[in-house]
């Protein structure tokens, strides 16, 4: 981010808004404030949140606005997962296969940016804009999960 710093305040004519973390997101505790991405300050929407609901099933996408706090669209599909198991005791014993869990993962990663598109393109939001990206489901599943295709640092 640094060495972008200067280029990117220029190119916004030095009018930016930041997004900060001020909390610890494991213990619950607030924290010094930490700077983790800058962007024009008028890029539209404000800042977003994706929440996803990983379900053995299907796989919903919350588009949320942080300034007003509210969903602003959803999306779901059937969980790509599927494929190699209907319930998650197929997917454990799929997953131990060699193969088998980088491949649980990268179906639930192509299910998630699928719905991640729809609903970018729906509400005409820039992957930027969305700061934070939120997986819950079932414990066994979660690890499959992880990173989506989005403007968060890996």
């Amino acid at each position: 981010m640094l060495r972008r710093l200067s280029r990117d305040l220029r190119m916004a004519n030095w009018r930016v808004s930041v997004a900060l973390e001020m909390r610890d997101w494991v213990y619950g505790t607030y924290l010094p404030p930490r700077l983790i991405r800058i962007y024009p300050s008028a890029f539209g929407q404000g800042s977003m949140g994706l929440a996803i609901d990983l379900g053995t099933t299907s796989i919903v996408a919350y588009l949320v606005d942080f300034e007003s706090a509210r969903v602003v669209d959803t999306a779901s599909a059937y969980n790509k997962q599927i494929a190699c198991g209907e319930d998650v005791i197929s997917r454990i014993i799929y997953a131990k296969r060699k193969g088998g869990l980088a491949r649980l993962q990268r179906l639930a990663v192509e299910t998630i940016n699928e719905l991640l598109e729809e609903l970018q393109q729906r509400n005409r939001v820039e992957l930027y804009e969305i700061q934070e990206v939120t997986v819950a489901g079932n414990t066994t599943m979660n690890p499959s999960a992880a990173r989506p295709r989005s403007a968060l640092p890996a």
